[in-house]
């Protein structure tokens, strides 16, 4: 008995209502992976070649999952977290990366959600006097200045 052929993921970057309209960095992502894809095969976008073997699809899905995680945003800044978190979502959903990697990314995410939130934030005296105005008695020129210097 033959076993059922194995269906790789695809994205199409254009699509609408995906979240790639509001969120660049997902937009990213998914452009990389599908231009990484459509590199690793041969002629995707010719219907009179055969459909490539498992190997072949293969290969292009790893490359493109690679090409997806190094378009991923740094673990820094809160946009950025919640931006990296949008892109294993979504990979996650479209079985881009395995499960227990999709599982050590989140989890990467949720420890710099806590750094971020470990930060010390200044309060609002260190805000206001961390960069106090110039002192005008300390600027003025002395009496014996030269005025052309």
């Amino acid at each position: 008995m033959a076993r059922p052929k194995k269906t790789y993921p695809t994205i199409d970057p254009s699509l609408t209502g995906s979240g790639f309209e509001t969120n660049p960095a997902l937009a990213r992502c998914a452009k990389a992976w599908h231009r990484t894809y459509e590199l690793a095969t041969i002629a995707p976008g010719d219907g009179r070649l055969a459909p490539p073997d498992d190997d072949s699809t293969l290969f292009a899905n790893s490359q493109a999952a690679i090409a997806f995680r190094d378009a991923m945003p740094p673990l820094s800044g809160q946009q950025n977290i919640s931006d990296f978190i949008a892109c294993v979502t979504f990979a996650m959903m479209k079985s881009l990366f395995r499960t227990d990697e999709s599982l050590h990314l989140l989890s990467a995410a949720k420890i710099a959600i806590s750094a971020l939130r470990a930060q010390p934030r200044p309060s609002k005296n260190e805000f206001l006097f961390s960069n106090p105005a110039p002192d005008p008695v300390q600027n003025r020129p002395s009496k014996n200045a030269d005025p052309l210097k």
